[in-house]
């Protein structure tokens, strides 16, 4: 049992660092999105210039560069690279607003290697290591003791969940040389009215009904819009706002109340529902 939760530790280890990480782009900068392999794909906002060079572009110029969005359900939307290098991305010139790129490890080939190998470090090495791991703890007993008087990994384990599942005691320090037990601080409770508004798109920038925000907003258009529509601040336009995809969210960042976001679009019956607090 200990052997498969040590390998389903592993997995999980090796499942979050291939998370991908959302990267904002705007038109003033190449951004480094890291080095290859790596595959990036526009998820929110318009489209976006794409660069594997060895070093950082020291101007806008977008020779050479690839061109890829918006965003679409397309998995050909997604462009991978190999390779070391690093990649940059750049928002076409004009842009207001910045558009997001979902960035990942790309897997490449597996490669195979015996488990048997010795210091130093060297994939082989590792992985005869892990297997002489997993064994031990598969028939370790270890010991008990608080801390365990042993090495067995299976009896510090056990303290673990004693701990866990018992009576937690916390003690903060009040001053010089007091042990007095005081309570943790507890974050500021959120506003109390939760914001829901239902708006209807108009052929004019609009901003939404105001109400201060602690956490922001999300908002979700319509899944039958047909229309073009667009969000984002005061002196929004077509030209320079984000465009809106129909039955996905977004959430404009950075607001402290829900009127610093405008909206805007081509037919009339469209619509948008704002939640938050």
């Amino acid at each position: 049992m200990i052997g498969r939760l040590f390998a389903g530790l592993l997995l999980a280890l090796i499942a979050s660092a291939a998370q991908a990480s959302q990267v904002a782009v705007t038109s003033s900068a190449w951004v480094d999105l890291g080095p290859a392999p790596i595959s990036v794909m526009p998820i929110q906002g318009g489209d976006v210039y794409l660069l594997q060079a060895a070093s950082a572009p020291s101007s806008l110029s977008t020779t050479g560069a690839s061109l890829i969005g918006p965003y679409t359900t397309d998995a050909s939307n997604t462009q991978t690279f190999q390779g070391t290098n690093h990649v940059y991305a750049l928002q076409p010139a004009g842009r207001a607003y910045p558009v997001f790129v979902d960035v990942e490890i790309a897997t490449g080939p597996p490669s195979t290697v015996g488990l048997t190998g010795s210091l130093p470090d060297t994939a082989a090495g590792d992985l005869h290591a892990t297997q002489t791991g997993v064994a031990q703890l598969h028939t370790d007993n270890g010991s008990s003791g608080s801390p365990p008087s042993g090495s067995g990994v299976m009896g510090w384990l056990a303290n673990v969940y004693s701990a866990l599942t018992g009576n937690l005691n916390v003690k903060i320090n009040t001053g010089p040389g007091s042990s007095a037990a005081a309570p943790l601080p507890v974050a500021s409770a959120n506003p109390g009215a939760l914001y829901n508004v239902p708006a209807t798109l108009a052929t004019t920038a609009a901003a939404l009904p105001g109400q201060a925000l602690v956490n922001g907003v999300v908002c979700y258009p319509g899944a039958a819009n047909a229309g073009t529509n667009y969000w984002g601040g005061v002196g929004l336009t077509a030209s320079n706002g984000v465009p809106m995809i129909a039955g996905k969210p977004f959430a404009p960042p950075g607001i402290t109340n829900a009127n610093e976001v405008y909206i805007l679009g081509t037919n009339t019956s469209d619509t948008v529902r704002c939640v938050g607090n």
